[in-house]
């Protein structure tokens, strides 16, 4: 937790001292579509869950002034997680009657990712994309299967990418964007061994992303002219 509050920390002194090369800063929230994907070692067989649906909101902050590339530096809430329908063996009925029970996971990450982006500014309409790596942090989770004996193989802390693409439109000083992006992950959220205890088994998230934001572009700073001597 001590180095989110330095990344946390260092952005925020950098934005104060660097401040003429910010282009502009936003918030933007949307949800989250994710699912996972569990691979059972002893059977080398991978199973997807069902995709369920999440909350997404973030600060941000573009820098540099270019009108085609800029890089975007961000801190958002993230929902993951899946959900899977099963007999619920636990009630009697007839004989070829069955019910089922949807078992939900939901876990709660602070992520924070650094992008470059590519963009056509015009007048008023900007189409984009961007691509950059991004690092989640796990807050919290839960779920209606039993983690708690596993908990120790789990990541609090997974690295992976972020990429999509979307469009803004500017008016004045202000700009509101619709994107869709999606977040792929390079580290397991789970990673049980092969043991007497334990059948091995790796989890990892999927997710993608639908969001709206509002922009706020900041003026450029003055020219101070310097009289030659």
């Amino acid at each position: 937790m001590k180095q989110i509050y330095f990344l946390f920390f260092f952005f925020c002194t950098f934005l104060a001292a660097e401040a003429q090369f910010i282009k502009n800063v936003g918030v933007s929230i949307g949800t989250t579509v994710a699912n996972q994907a569990w691979h059972y070692k002893l059977s080398n067989q991978t199973v997807l869950k069902e995709y369920a649906q999440g909350n997404f909101c973030s600060v941000n902050a573009e820098f540099l002034k270019g009108k085609f590339l800029t890089v975007i530096t961000e801190f958002a809430y993230t929902q993951k997680g899946c959900q899977e329908g099963l007999p619920d063996i636990w009630i009697r009925l007839p004989k070829y009657f069955s019910t089922y029970r949807t078992y939900d996971t939901r876990f709660n990450y602070f992520s924070s990712s650094v992008l470059l982006k590519a963009r056509m500014e015009s007048r008023n309409w900007i189409p984009f994309c961007f691509a950059g790596p991004r690092m989640d942090y796990q807050l919290s989770y839960a779920s209606d299967y039993n983690f708690k004996a596993v908990e120790k193989y789990m990541n609090e802390k997974i690295w992976g990418l972020d990429f999509g693409f979307g469009l803004e439109y500017k008016i004045l000083r202000g700009g509101v964007s619709a994107e869709f992006r999606h977040h792929y992950d390079f580290d397991n959220l789970l990673d049980i061994p092969n043991s007497d205890t334990y059948s091995g088994l790796e989890v990892r998230n999927n997710a993608y992303i639908f969001n709206i934001g509002i922009k706020y572009y900041l003026k450029n700073p003055k020219r101070i002219p310097v009289k030659s001597v």
